[in-house]
Protein backbone atom coordinates (compact mmCIF):
# COMPACT_ATOMS: atom_id res chain seq x y z
CA UNK A 1 0.00 0.00 0.00
CA UNK A 2 1.44 3.06 -1.01
CA UNK A 3 1.13 6.78 1.01
CA UNK A 4 0.49 8.54 -1.43
CA UNK A 5 -2.66 9.14 -3.43
CA UNK A 6 -0.93 9.49 -6.63
CA UNK A 7 1.95 7.24 -7.88
CA UNK A 8 2.97 9.54 -10.79
CA UNK A 9 7.01 10.74 -10.47
CA UNK A 10 9.29 12.86 -11.73
CA UNK A 11 12.92 13.06 -11.99
CA UNK A 12 14.55 16.16 -11.07
CA UNK A 13 18.24 16.57 -12.08
CA UNK A 14 20.91 18.29 -9.71
CA UNK A 15 23.57 20.29 -10.85
CA UNK A 16 25.75 17.65 -9.61
CA UNK A 17 24.15 15.48 -12.32
CA UNK A 18 21.89 12.84 -10.03
CA UNK A 19 18.50 12.24 -10.71
CA UNK A 20 16.26 12.21 -7.60
CA UNK A 21 13.14 11.33 -8.38
CA UNK A 22 9.95 12.49 -6.23
CA UNK A 23 6.27 11.83 -6.46
CA UNK A 24 4.51 14.36 -8.48
CA UNK A 25 2.55 15.15 -6.12
CA UNK A 26 4.91 16.27 -3.47
CA UNK A 27 7.34 17.88 -5.65
CA UNK A 28 4.10 20.55 -6.28
CA UNK A 29 4.80 21.73 -3.20
CA UNK A 30 7.42 24.10 -4.89
CA UNK A 31 5.42 27.11 -6.42
CA UNK A 32 8.57 27.00 -9.76
CA UNK A 33 8.40 23.16 -10.27
CA UNK A 34 4.71 23.26 -10.16
CA UNK A 35 4.39 26.25 -12.90
CA UNK A 36 6.92 24.27 -15.04
CA UNK A 37 4.82 21.40 -14.91
CA UNK A 38 2.04 23.56 -15.94
CA UNK A 39 3.22 24.53 -19.02
CA UNK A 40 5.42 22.36 -20.32
CA UNK A 41 4.43 18.60 -21.90
CA UNK A 42 7.35 16.79 -20.47
CA UNK A 43 6.09 16.21 -16.92
CA UNK A 44 8.69 13.14 -16.26
CA UNK A 45 12.18 15.22 -15.95
CA UNK A 46 13.48 18.76 -14.75
CA UNK A 47 16.84 20.13 -14.93
CA UNK A 48 17.26 22.31 -12.28
CA UNK A 49 20.25 25.29 -13.07
CA UNK A 50 20.87 26.92 -9.88
CA UNK A 51 24.52 26.33 -8.49
CA UNK A 52 22.92 25.13 -5.09
CA UNK A 53 20.35 22.82 -6.40
CA UNK A 54 23.17 19.53 -5.58
CA UNK A 55 22.76 16.16 -4.63
CA UNK A 56 22.82 16.94 -0.82
CA UNK A 57 20.56 19.61 -0.70
CA UNK A 58 17.77 18.43 -2.92
CA UNK A 59 18.01 15.24 -0.83
CA UNK A 60 17.40 17.33 2.47
CA UNK A 61 14.71 19.30 0.60
CA UNK A 62 12.74 15.78 -0.82
CA UNK A 63 12.77 14.70 2.81
CA UNK A 64 11.48 17.70 4.18
CA UNK A 65 8.75 17.63 1.85
CA UNK A 66 8.04 14.04 1.57
CA UNK A 67 7.34 14.77 5.31
CA UNK A 68 5.29 17.78 5.26
CA UNK A 69 2.96 15.61 2.14
CA UNK A 70 2.65 12.85 4.70
CA UNK A 71 1.96 15.48 7.43
CA UNK A 72 -0.60 18.04 6.36
CA UNK A 73 -0.82 19.08 10.28
CA UNK A 74 2.74 19.97 9.91
CA UNK A 75 2.39 22.69 7.21
CA UNK A 76 -0.71 24.10 9.67
CA UNK A 77 1.87 24.50 12.44
CA UNK A 78 4.54 26.01 10.02
CA UNK A 79 1.65 28.69 9.01
CA UNK A 80 1.31 29.44 12.62
CA UNK A 81 4.81 29.37 13.34
CA UNK A 82 5.27 32.37 10.40
CA UNK A 83 2.31 34.14 11.63
CA UNK A 84 3.95 34.23 15.55
CA UNK A 85 7.22 35.26 13.88
CA UNK A 86 8.76 32.01 14.96
CA UNK A 87 7.28 31.50 18.07
CA UNK A 88 5.13 28.87 18.16
CA UNK A 89 6.70 25.65 18.79
CA UNK A 90 7.58 23.43 15.94
CA UNK A 91 6.82 19.55 16.50
CA UNK A 92 9.91 17.23 17.16
CA UNK A 93 10.54 16.06 13.88
CA UNK A 94 10.58 19.91 12.77
CA UNK A 95 12.89 20.59 15.15
CA UNK A 96 15.40 17.67 14.71
CA UNK A 97 15.50 17.90 11.12
CA UNK A 98 16.12 21.72 11.17
CA UNK A 99 18.69 21.38 14.46
CA UNK A 100 20.69 18.54 13.94
CA UNK A 101 21.08 18.03 10.14
CA UNK A 102 21.99 21.74 9.24
CA UNK A 103 25.26 23.23 9.07
CA UNK A 104 25.80 26.91 8.17
CA UNK A 105 27.11 26.58 5.01
CA UNK A 106 24.02 23.85 4.48
CA UNK A 107 21.87 26.32 5.79
CA UNK A 108 22.33 28.70 3.79
CA UNK A 109 22.38 26.76 0.58
CA UNK A 110 19.19 25.15 1.72
CA UNK A 111 17.68 29.04 2.21
CA UNK A 112 18.96 29.82 -1.50
CA UNK A 113 17.55 26.36 -2.97
CA UNK A 114 13.86 26.64 -1.06
CA UNK A 115 13.67 30.38 -2.70
CA UNK A 116 14.66 29.68 -6.20
CA UNK A 117 11.93 26.66 -5.71
CA UNK A 118 9.34 29.19 -4.29
CA UNK A 119 8.67 26.37 -1.00
CA UNK A 120 7.81 29.26 1.30
CA UNK A 121 7.40 26.96 4.86
CA UNK A 122 10.96 25.43 4.40
CA UNK A 123 12.41 28.73 3.50
CA UNK A 124 10.54 30.57 6.34
CA UNK A 125 11.47 27.29 8.77
CA UNK A 126 15.33 27.91 7.29
CA UNK A 127 15.21 31.84 7.41
CA UNK A 128 14.02 31.76 11.02
CA UNK A 129 16.38 29.15 11.95
CA UNK A 130 19.73 31.51 10.04
CA UNK A 131 18.11 33.94 12.32
CA UNK A 132 18.13 32.31 15.70
CA UNK A 133 21.84 31.38 14.77
CA UNK A 134 22.87 34.95 13.79
CA UNK A 135 21.28 36.68 16.61
CA UNK A 136 24.01 37.92 18.67
CA UNK A 137 27.27 40.19 17.48
CA UNK A 138 29.93 37.10 18.34
CA UNK A 139 27.76 34.78 16.53
CA UNK A 140 27.78 36.67 13.18
CA UNK A 141 31.51 37.90 13.68
CA UNK A 142 32.34 33.89 13.98
CA UNK A 143 30.28 33.77 10.89
CA UNK A 144 31.69 36.48 9.16
CA UNK A 145 35.45 36.43 10.32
Amino acid sequence: MTLYTNTDMIIIKTVDGIDIPFNIDVIKQSNTINDILEFTDDNTYIPLLHEKCTNTVMMKIKEFLDHIYLNPNEDNLLVEYEKSYGNTPLSEWLENYINNDFNINMLFDIIAVSDYLDIKNLNTLTCSEMAKRIKHTHSIRELFP
